[in-house]
Order: C-alpha cells, then structure tokens, then sequence
C-alpha cells in the first residue's frame, strides 16, 4: 500500500527548517511620511561589528541630553557617540563600554543650524548593541527628528531588533532617508523582551550621517536679487 502521507510529512520538515534557517528581520517601522530603506545583521560574537563604527559621522564627539539611563558599571550614553565600539565586557574589568538603557531613556543630541543656518538633510543611520552574555545585545529604540524652527519632535521610525536568544550583537542601519532641514536628533529607549534587568539592553554605538541643508535654487536666486536691491537702495540714499 502506497504511504500518502509522506510527501506532506516531507514538505513539512522542509517548511521547518526553512524557517529555522530564515534570519530574524528587524521590525522598523516608518512613522510621519518619512521613508527608507533597512539592514540588520546579527552575531553571537560580542565584537562582530567592532570594525563598523564611524568617527566621521555628524553625532561623532557630541555631548547627548540625557533621561532616565543606567550609569553604573561605567556606563555612559557619552560612549556612544566616541567613535569606538570598545572591548568584551569579560575582558574590561566588568565595565561596560557603552550606555546602559532603561525603558524610555531618552539620549538627544543638538546638530545645530549646519552651514547654511538650515540644519541637516539625514541620509542614514546606524545602532550597534552588543554583550557577551543574555539579551543586552538586542535593540529596539524609537529615533526623532526636530526641524529647524520648530521646539518639538517628530517621530522618525522605531527600531525592534530582537534576534539573539543569548550573547552577541546587532547592527541596524537605515539608509536613503528622506529627512531634511533638521538641527536635532532623539532616541528614547524601548523594552527589549526576554532580557534581564527590566527590558534594558546595552547599545554600543550610534553614528548619524549626512550634511548641511543646501538652499533651494529659486530661494538663493531671490536672496541673492535681495541683496542686490538693497546695495541699490544703499548707493541711492548715499548719493542724496
């Protein structure tokens, strides 16, 4: 007698360990218009993204605002802005490299006007979370933008990277966004299921990237047609 069954239980297992080959996919969500595009890697080594870091980027060397982060254990949102993803937490003295989030730490950071007065047009950006053992290497972060002119935030995207099950790292870059005319940028801390220490996680670095706003060609055309009318104005009145 002909075994039907074993077709079904053959696509079955297959099904099964496709999907346990599948690689987790970060959960970005795009809030406000805004738009981009995603990559997200994963490891279980500590240091796998150590080499990705920037020290070029426009949050390179900046002070954050801070609420609400665990500093103890040498923790300090300072460090994620240094340039340097650091050393295994095994090897520092059980010290951490990197900030320590509780859920709604904020971390923001002022760019200010840029060259041209208009703030900054953000092309990409990228978060790297990482620790030798458990969760903290999983991220999930909400990133705000304030344009130039305004006191207030917008929502940018929220980031909810989980995939490790143990120890490693995640890095989650956002790349050909359409943010312009900017002079702040926010990240406030989200829960990260299934660690330890209340949701916490500890990320290691975040590098922003882009320039300063250019203005648009008819709004330099007519400052420049401005400046002419009022040297006019000026040799006018003098020569009265």
């Amino acid at each position: 007698m002909k075994n039907h069954s074993s077709p079904r239980i053959a696509f079955s297992a297959l099904a099964s360990l496709f999907l346990a080959a599948a690689p987790a996919r970060a959960a970005v969500t795009f809030l406000n218009g805004f738009t981009g595009s995603v990559s997200e890697v994963n490891s279980t080594s500590e240091l796998a993204y150590a080499a990705n870091v920037s020290s070029t980027d426009l949050l390179n060397g900046k002070v954050p605002a801070i609420t609400g982060w665990n500093l103890t254990n040498g923790a300090h949102p300072n460090e994620l802005t240094d340039g340097v993803h650091g050393a295994t937490f095994a090897a520092a003295g059980n010290l951490v490299d990197g900030g320590w989030t509780t859920v709604g730490a904020t971390a923001t950071y002022d760019l200010g006007g840029g060259a041209n007065g208009l703030g900054y047009d953000i092309t990409s950006l990228q978060s790297i979370a990482a620790w030798v053992d458990v969760r903290f290497g999983n991220q999930a972060w909400t990133v705000a933008v304030r344009p130039v002119g305004s006191i207030s935030f917008t929502d940018l995207a929220t980031i909810n990277y989980q995939p490790l099950t143990a120890g490693g790292a995640t890095q989650v870059s956002l790349t050909g966004l359409n943010v312009t005319g900017v002079n702040a940028i926010r990240f406030t801390a989200l829960q990260v299921n299934g660690g330890t220490n209340a949701g916490a996680f500890v990320p290691r670095e975040i590098d922003v990237f882009g320039a300063s706003t250019v203005p648009e060609p008819g709004a330099a055309l007519l400052g420049a047609l401005g400046t002419l009318l009022l040297v006019k104005r000026r040799r006018v009145s003098n020569a009265r």
